[in-house]
């Protein structure tokens, strides 16, 4: 879809020139730009500070769209403002153009052939008259067999849907309808939830980008982003305010609108990363202490809940220091300490924003830090007992890995060679066996009989093997999130298989 002008003032030149003009005044040309980053610089160096950065991202996305991502034979979709209730439908016949020595507002276009025909808006289903209401200039249109209804929308004037019951829901369309009937029109919801909307399990730059991109389009945005937080932490999904394309000046926007609108934007650009957000204690409810409490209040609820240190706050939870034991041990060697404001020290804090990995050295100093939002109101405590837990989920899985392809290593060199392996069909590289060589050979029956185990199943443990080689390939690619606990149950249940039928005294040779 790529609408006309908030007044429809390019729709007559748009019908008497078979082209669709994007708008975008003031702006040069674009052709050259082969990422979204060049298009957002174009932007940037054409309004300045005339456009706030969360509408710069907005625009960028959009102009990608009609610059490169729109290809000849694509349908094109136009709402008309001047013929209000209808529509119009174009194929693309032409790559971006830019001309110079046009008018400005139309000098980005692309050929379309427009028909004669115009069509009644009412008689679209639902889910594509929702699109076509977008605020966007441009956007895709990507509901279920939208191609074959579009061709049927020129044939016959009908929309005919489709049967839901036949086909996935778009997950963009299922979380609009959830927001829209949510209260206050804000969703609240688990990121793993978001994820699993798609089908996935663990967050990836690729796939924090691609869902990202899709909420955005469908006109929604997460705060805060699904990037920052642990994988089960709890996100709004709210309608993009502003969404826009050039024709709307800019405007204030409230402030968690922006700060949301931002997070987006930084997620695009830069992907995933280990912020202190991403440990689950980052956002958790936090027994803390006030400094007029009784120390041994205090103190009691540090034993009772095995705690090393409690944060103190005042009045409305914003951060005020810490007492732990070491500071109480002093207080009570110089004197009788009676409240906790006799024996708080200053405590480290953090934002979840702050690179983990960059806090690692305070952490394990400390033994602890405290995450604040940006009025300095404690949100969750990261502890070194935190960091242990968290070194375990990452590595824990690795290492057992490592250990089956040590195991199975030592079983193959045992039992062939690698010229054997490839003439049998395995693909042993020039650097030896991967785990997905080994998963291959025991899909094939020939490579079986040579080094597997005659009294086990052999396509029980080429389909475990295959799920393993899976597993690990996630893991390859960077995420903060950890492995599914049925993940982890089967790299263990392999690792079980290889240590009983490959002895550890054996392994002690390699």
């Amino acid at each position: 879809m790529v609408r006309a002008g908030a007044e429809g003032d390019r729709e007559e030149r748009a019908f008497n020139e078979d082209r669709s003009y994007a708008g975008w005044p003031g702006t040069p040309d674009f052709s050259e730009a082969t990422t979204k980053s060049d298009i957002s610089k174009i932007l940037k160096d054409s309004y300045g500070s005339d456009i706030t950065r969360s509408a710069r991202a907005n625009w960028t996305g959009q102009l990608w769209r009609f610059v490169t991502q729109i290809e000849i034979g694509d349908f094109i979709v136009m709402p008309l403002k001047l013929e209000p209730g209808q529509v119009a439908i174009g194929r693309v016949i032409g790559n971006y153009e830019f001309d110079e020595e046009e008018q400005d507002g139309f000098r980005h276009s692309r050929e379309v052939d427009w028909g004669t025909e115009k069509y009644d808006r009412d008689e679209f289903c639902d889910d594509i008259r929702g699109t076509l209401g977008s605020f966007l200039t441009v956007c895709e249109i990507a509901q279920p067999h939208v191609i074959t209804r579009l061709e049927s929308m020129i044939d016959t004037g009908v929309d005919p849907g489709y049967d839901e019951s036949d086909d996935e829901e778009d997950p963009v369309a299922l979380l609009s309808t959830l927001v829209d009937s949510s209260e206050g029109d804000v969703l609240k919801i688990s990121i793993r939830d978001i994820l699993g909307y798609w089908g996935y399990y663990r967050r990836n730059a690729r796939i924090v980008e691609e869902i990202t991109s899709a909420l955005v389009d469908g006109g929604l945005f997460v705060k805060p982003s699904i990037s920052d937080g642990a994988i089960d932490s709890v996100v709004a999904i709210t309608p993009i305010e502003n969404r826009g394309g050039e024709q709307e000046a800019p405007e204030e926007r409230p402030d968690d609108v922006e700060q949301a609108d931002m997070s987006t934007i930084l997620t695009l650009e830069g992907g995933v990363k280990y912020v202190i957000g991403t440990m689950p204690s980052a956002q958790c409810e936090v027994t803390v202490t006030t400094t007029d409490e009784e120390l041994a209040q205090a103190v009691t609820k540090m034993v009772i809940n095995d705690y090393s240190q409690l944060p103190v706050v005042d009045d409305e939870n914003h951060l005020l220091g810490a007492i732990t034991w070491p500071q109480i041990s002093l207080g009570l060697i110089a004197g009788t300490p009676k409240t906790v404001g006799e024996v708080c020290q200053t405590a480290p804090s953090v934002t979840s924003q702050d690179e983990l990995l960059s806090k690692i050295d305070t952490i394990h100093y400390e033994g602890f830090v405290v995450v604040c939002d940006r009025e300095n109101r404690v949100t969750g405590i990261v502890t070194s007992s935190d960091l242990a837990s968290r070194f375990r989920e990452d590595y824990g899985p690795i290492a057992l890995l490592d250990e089956i392809e040590r195991r199975l290593r030592h079983r193959f060199e045992e039992k062939t060679t690698i010229d054997e392996m490839r003439r049998l069909g395995v693909r042993v590289g020039r650097e030896g066996y991967s785990l997905g060589n080994y998963a291959k050979a025991m899909s094939i029956e020939d490579c079986w009989d040579i080094v597997g185990w005659p009294a086990l199943d052999r396509k029980t443990v080429a389909d475990l093997m295959e799920e393993v080689r899976l597993i690990r390939n996630s893991l390859m690619h960077f995420s903060p999130d950890p492995l599914q606990k049925d993940q982890v149950a089967k790299i263990e249940k392999a690792v079980r298989l290889f240590r009983r039928t490959i002895p550890i005294t054996v392994m002690r040779e390699v």
